[in-house]
C-alpha cells in the first residue's frame, strides 16, 4: 500500500504545512497482506498468480479469518485479480472490523473519507480512525494524525498528533516516521530529544522516502538541526531525486541548481548519491527493528532491515553510506 500523504514538503521556508490539495491527496492504494497468500499475489518466491491468491483469500475469509477478509477487500477495491466491487469490499472490511482488526478500521475510515461506496463522510472517517488507533494499528494512528492536521476548520492538536505519529513510527510505519520528523522540526516547542526529528527523517530516508531525503537536504542547506553543509545538502537532494524520480526532480530542481552552483565538484557528489542509492534501493512502507510482524509479511518493497541512524550514519556532515 502506498499513501500519498497530506504532509507535504512544501516551500523551502516550511518543511511541513498542510497541502492545499490535502483532501484530494488523502488517497490510499489498498494492499493485500499475509504470508503465503501475499507471496502468490506479489510473486515472492513463487510464480505470481493473482487468481490463486484470490482463491486462497476467499477460502480463508469464508472461514472467518479477519486478515484474509481485509486482503480480499483490498483486491476488490483495486479490481486486482477480481472484478472491482466496492460494496463487497466494504462488507468484508466491516466483518473484519467486527473481529477487532485495526487495519480494517483504518480502511473503512478511508472509504468514508473518500466516499467509496457511499457519500463522503468525514465524521465517520474520524470515528473509524479512532477505533483503529485504539486497536494500536499503525496505519490508523497515522491517518488519525493526518486527519487532525488537515481537516478544514479544525484547530490541530499538535500534542496528540505527535503522540499518534510516534506510536505509528515506533511500529515501523515509514510515512509516520516522515510525518513525525517534520512535525518536530517545524514545532521545536514540542518536547523532544535533541536528535529525534533528524533520526526519524533519516530512518524514513533510508527506507526510500524521497520527501524525507529532501527535508534532510533542506536542513543541511540551512543549518537547521544539523551543521550547515552545502555538500551534504546537495547529496541528500540528489538521493531524493534518485528515490522519487520525476516528481522529486520537478520539486527540487530550483534548489538543486542553486546548491550545485555553490559547489566546486557537484558531479562527484552525484556519483556518491548514486552509489548510496545502489546500496539502499528499497521503497519500504514498514521497517522493523525486532521481529517482523507476520501480519505484514511478506510484502514486496515493504520490509527492510532496520534503518538505524546511529554511529557513522547518524553524522549528517558525512557522506551517506
Amino acid at each position: 500500500m502506498s499513501l500519498v500523504e497530506p504532509w507535504s514538503c512544501c516551500k523551502d521556508s516550511a518543511l511541513l504545512t498542510p497541502s492545499p490539495n490535502a483532501a484530494k491527496d488523502f488517497v490510499l492504494c489498498f494492499r493485500p497482506e499475509g504470508p503465503v497468500l501475499s507471496a502468490q499475489a506479489e510473486g515472492l518466491g513463487v510464480p505470481q498468480d493473482k487468481a490463486e491468491a484470490v482463491r486462497w483469500y476467499r477460502r480463508a475469509a469464508s472461514a472467518g479469518n479477519a486478515e484474509a477478509e481485509v486482503n480480499l477487500a483490498a483486491l476488490y477495491i483495486c479490481g486486482d485479480g477480481v472484478k472491482q466491487d466496492i460494496q463487497e469490499a466494504l462488507l468484508l472490511l466491516k466483518s473484519a472490523a467486527d473481529k477487532q482488526d485495526g487495519r480494517a478500521d483504518a480502511y473503512l475510515g478511508l472509504a468514508s473519507y473518500m466516499g467509496l461506496g457511499g457519500a463522503v463522510d468525514h465524521p465517520a472517517a474520524e470515528a473509524w480512525f479512532k477505533i483503529g488507533a485504539r486497536q494500536h494499528d499503525p496505519e490508523a494512528e497515522f491517518l488519525l494524525a493526518s486527519f487532525d492536521a488537515n481537516e478544514p476548520g479544525r484547530v490541530p492538536d499538535l500534542l496528540d498528533e505527535a503522540k499518534l505519529l510516534r506510536l505509528s513510527a515506533a511500529a515501523g510505519y515509514v510515512p509516520a516516521m516522515h510525518g513525525a520528523g517534520l512535525l518536530l522540526v517545524n514545532h521545536p516547542d514540542l518536547a523532544q530529544p535533541p536528535e529525534e526529528a533528524t533520526n526519524l527523517l533519516l530512518s524514513a530516508a533510508y527506507a526510500g522516502d524521497w520527501q524525507s531525503s529532501a527535508a534532510l537536504g533542506m536542513l543541511a542547506r540551512d543549518g537547521r538541526r544539523m551543521p550547515k553543509d552545502q555538500r551534504v545538502a546537495y547529496r541528500w537532494f540528489c538521493i531524493a531525486v534518485l528515490q522519487g524520480g520525476s516528481p522529486a526532480e520537478t520539486y527540487l530542481r530550483p534548489g538543486l541548481q542553486r546548491v550545485a552552483r555553490s559547489l566546486a565538484d557537484p558531479v562527484s557528489i552525484q556519483q556518491e548519491a548514486e552509489a548510496w542509492r545502489q546500496t539502499h534501493p528499497n521503497r519500504d512502507l514498514f521497517v522493523y527493528a525486532n521481529e517482523m510482524n507476520p501480519k505484514y509479511f511478506p510484502i514486496q518493497e515493504v520490509y527492510a532491515l532496520p534503518h538505524t541512524p546511529k554511529g557513522e550514519d547518524s553524522d549528517q556532515t558525512k557522506q551517506p553510506n
